[in-house]
């Protein structure tokens, strides 16, 4: 191709798509989708240590979340694969809805805070999510 009349686009200049360390994404669209981006340090840190499995635990007290990332499969968990780049994406319209529900968030796509690991196990992995 001449160059002259073509541009190639250079995608690795684009930095908008990446989640801050300390965020995470609930996204809110058409057609029903509902989905949890993780950022890349958690994404990170679950295919290191192996962690297949995630519960999530709501306060009915504030507007907070609890994500907790585990090894093995308990009775309350969703199955979960971390992204092969920097992101892992969680499908879960009942999660997203319970969360916009419990924690009182708008019903837009929308970044919240996320902790560092507050667990000291090696058995699995705790986050703190609250409004950014």
């Amino acid at each position: 191709m001449n160059e002259e009349e073509w541009t190639l686009l250079d995608f690795s200049e684009n930095q908008s798509h990446a989640i801050p360390n300390n965020k995470i994404t609930l996204s809110v669209g058409d057609n029903n989708t509902r989905r949890i981006t993780l950022n890349e340090a958690i994404t990170n840190k679950i295919r290191v240590e192996g962690f297949c499995y995630l519960s999530v635990y709501l306060s009915n007290v504030c507007a907070e979340a609890k994500f907790v990332f585990r090894k093995k499969q308990s009775p309350d968990s969703l199955c979960i694969t971390p992204g092969k780049k920097s992101r892992t994406t969680i499908n879960s319209k009942f999660l997203v809805e319970k969360m916009i529900e419990k924690m009182n968030l708008p019903r837009k796509t929308q970044q919240l805070a996320v902790s560092d690991n507050i667990s000291n196990s090696p058995e699995y992995a705790t986050y703190r999510i609250t409004k950014a």
